[in-house]
């Protein structure tokens, strides 16, 4: 081989190597229109980052209105309300909230049962009411401590939604994660897939969808561990059983007066991301105050940097939100995981929504709530 065809098969080699990096990681121009969805009405279109489950607009609907909805909800910067509870086995011993996503009309929440059963209930967040029980279909892998969850969609070529929950568990001596893909229809859910991980993580959430090189629809996601996040990808329409390796990472610093607080669960949303930690810690290693009725949400810019980096980035937060009951007839209150809002016209989608774990003492717990944050958090 002469010395000028080596050095077009190597120029050919780089200039592919190049478009695939740039396809994999770049961002699609609309999270749904690039699997061809479509809408009777314009301002039905969702915009980028968004998740159109099973939200359906009323006949009496009427476009946002700030006034309106201070109505249902205190000024800013006061206080959360209560939205309903789970109306789940919660107010037993040995059953707490965990996992939580945030959709366009829904929000959705895990319960479990001493980590061996789990409970999955929705909640409509356009109302009042407490949140229903999901029914599940077929056999689901335990999901054991299933610390967190998000929430994504998939189009397929026939225009049929596929709406999918990627609970995040642990396996069963703590050592390591892995992801179960739900779908679900109504109230109704099942089990499609299974990822094995890496490693242990305490957290997932989703960053986009994109199409890679060979176009092959994907979802992107987020997997955290205490100050250690990785990014994982994921086949939209994939079923069976997988093993994901990472393939980017990034760092983030705690600020001082928050470093003992347990790490709990954590958010992406249009290159934030909001990490939620827990006043509470009880490994007896740390000597940390207990303050079981105080969490912090701790904000960070510069992710979508972060991640397409070719080095470990450590990111700094930009400002940190106290949420806590000053309720005394409440002994706990600890919230699981969070989320705003999507595309929802009857909702102010800056507020911040959560599930909560809540006690009256030591040993009696109450019914877990679903709350949204009155603070202006983003």
């Amino acid at each position: 081989m002469t010395s000028k065809n080596a050095k077009r098969i190597i120029s050919l080699v780089l200039v592919f190597v190049l478009a695939f990096s740039v396809s994999v990681f770049a961002y699609a121009d609309n999270d749904e229109t690039a699997d061809n969805v479509v809408y009777e009405n314009e301002e039905d279109i969702p915009v980028l980052h968004s998740d159109p489950d099973d939200f359906v607009l009323d006949d009496n609907w009427k476009p946002y209105d700030p006034d309106l909805f201070e109505n249902d909800m205190p000024a800013r910067d006061e206080t959360w309300v209560r939205k309903g509870g789970l109306e789940s086995y919660s107010n037993g011993a040995n059953c707490y909230a965990e996992g939580f996503a945030v959709g366009t009309g829904y929000c959705y929440s895990i319960d479990q049962d001493q980590e061996s059963s789990h409970y999955l209930y929705r909640k409509n967040m356009n109302n009042n009411s407490d949140a229903e029980l999901m029914t599940p279909v077929g056999t689901i892998d335990n999901l054991k401590h299933a610390n967190s969850m998000a929430l994504a969609t998939y189009t397929d070529n026939n225009s049929v939604v596929h709406r999918y929950l990627f609970v995040l568990a642990n396996s069963s001596d703590g050592s390591n994660s892995y992801i179960i893909k739900l779908e679900y229809d109504g109230l109704n859910y099942w089990q499609v897939a299974r990822y094995n991980l890496f490693s242990y993580f305490s957290n997932i959430s989703k960053i986009k969808y994109y199409t890679n090189a060979f176009n092959t629809p994907m979802i992107q996601f987020l997997l955290g561990n205490n100050t250690e996040y990785y990014t994982i990808a994921v086949q939209r329409v994939q079923t069976g059983t997988h093993y994901l390796v990472a393939t980017h990472r990034f760092d983030i610093t705690i600020p001082q007066q928050y470093i003992n607080y347990a790490n709990q669960n954590a958010y992406y949303d249009s290159g934030k991301l909001y990490v939620l930690r827990y006043g509470f810690n009880s490994n007896p290693n740390i000597p940390n105050p207990l303050k079981p009725k105080e969490n912090v949400v701790i904000v960070y810019n510069g992710i979508d940097n972060a991640i397409s980096s070719l080095i470990i980035n450590t990111l700094s937060s930009t400002k940190s939100v106290e949420i806590k009951t000053n309720d005394s007839s409440t002994a706990l209150f600890e919230i699981e995981g969070i989320g705003f809002p999507v595309n929802n016209p009857n909702l102010d989608c800056d507020r911040l929504w959560f599930n909560t774990n809540e006690k009256i003492s030591n040993t009696v717990r109450k019914d877990g709530g679903i709350y949204a944050d009155t603070q202006n958090i983003k």
